[in-house]
């Protein structure tokens, strides 16, 4: 999952561009990753719909979003997350992950 954000990011940074990674524990049994970059960004109205398979967002020209998002999306929600996108058209965008840091115990069947 890291991976794949990292790599999205990587993707979109101009020259001289940054990457920020911050790991939170808000205290409600999540775990939440957020990957920020300094990369050019994309339309809010496209927030959602950039984890669709080969969404391609307004204005987007040669720029078409892939597999790499929506998969990724498949896989946290898998393991019963959630993520997000904001975008900061012209100064990068932020994808914020989050995942639940423990699974209920598994109910056992009554004798």
């Amino acid at each position: 999952m890291l991976g794949e954000l990292l790599n999205n990011a990587l993707a979109h940074l101009p020259d001289g561009g940054s990457i920020d990674v911050t790991v939170l524990d808000p205290g409600d049994g999540t775990a939440q990753v957020v990957v920020a970059d300094t990369g050019a960004g994309f339309d809010p109205a496209d927030a959602e719909r950039i984890f669709d398979r080969f969404h391609r967002g307004a204005g987007a020209g040669d720029r078409r979003y892939g597999l790499g998002l929506a998969l990724l999306r498949e896989v946290v929600t898998s393991h019963g997350g959630t993520i997000t996108a904001d975008a900061h058209p012209g100064a990068g965008a932020s994808f914020t992950v989050r995942l639940p840091t423990a699974h209920p115990p598994a109910r056992r069947g009554r004798s």
